[in-house]
Formats: structure tokens, C-alpha cells, sequence
């Protein structure tokens, strides 16, 4: 089995994409840039072959996914980018709309589709880890 290879992202406070300084990114992933996602633990996604995300119009009281200020966010999904997936830790009073955690890992999406009410996608390759 061969080993995945490593790459350190940076992301800034803000928006929801993170910058690789390695060479090698862009080589392997095809980008140096990439949109992250949250995994809050709460059902949204479902970690089974293939990994799914399903998302929860109600957890921040809107369609998250279309909030201004995330149409590169937007635009690199609906592009097919790798996507950067973080555990999450869950809305606060002092927190409300959650913190980030450990990286998950960096992935190939398919099946992306963002409307309205609804915004679905599949992870069907895991290309990297991240440190």
C-alpha cells in the first residue's frame, strides 16, 4: 500500500480556503488552493464508501453555503478542486459558528451540486494528508 503524501495548508481566519506553499501541491493536487469543509459530528456527513455530505439548512438558522463573501469558496468546489476537510467543534454562545479541529484529509470530490436549500457532494478519493 503506498503511503498518501503530506502537505501543510494555511487558512486564513475568514474564509473558508486554505493556501499550500509546497511545489508539490499543485504537481499531486492540480491547485494550491482549496475550499475546506467542517465535519460538526451532527449528521451531515455520512463517513461510508462512498463518503457522503448532506447539508443541514438549519445548523446556522440559513443556507450557510451561499452566504456572501464565498463565491471563490463556491467556485472552487463547483470546479472539482480537492477539498480540505476539518472536524469541527460545534456552535458556542462565544463561538457561533463553531471552531475548527484536526484535518480529516484532502479529497476528491464528485456529484457537487450547491442550490438554494440544498448543497450535496461526495468524497471519492482520498489524495492527501494533511500536517
Amino acid at each position: 500500500m503506498s503511503r498518501l503524501p503530506r502537505f501543510h495548508f494555511v487558512q486564513q481566519r475568514g474564509p473558508w480556503i486554505a493556501q499550500c506553499a509546497d511545489p508539490f501541491c499543485m504537481t499531486h493536487l492540480g491547485t494550491d488552493t482549496l475550499p475546506v469543509m467542517r465535519d460538526f459530528g451532527d449528521g451531515q456527513w455520512t463517513w461510508r464508501n462512498p463518503v457522503l455530505f448532506a447539508a443541514n439548512p438549519d445548523q446556522f438558522g440559513r443556507a450557510w453555503w451561499n452566504d456572501q463573501g464565498q463565491e471563490r469558496w463556491r467556485e472552487l468546489l463547483l470546479s472539482g478542486a480537492p477539498v480540505l476537510v476539518r472536524h469541527a467543534i460545534p456552535p458556542t454562545p462565544d463561538a457561533p459558528t463553531g471552531s475548527v479541529g484536526q484535518s480529516i484529509g484532502i479529497f476528491r470530490t464528485s456529484d457537487v451540486e450547491i442550490g438554494e436549500g440544498h448543497m450535496t457532494l461526495k468524497l471519492v478519493e482520498r489524495l492527501a494528508e494533511v500536517t
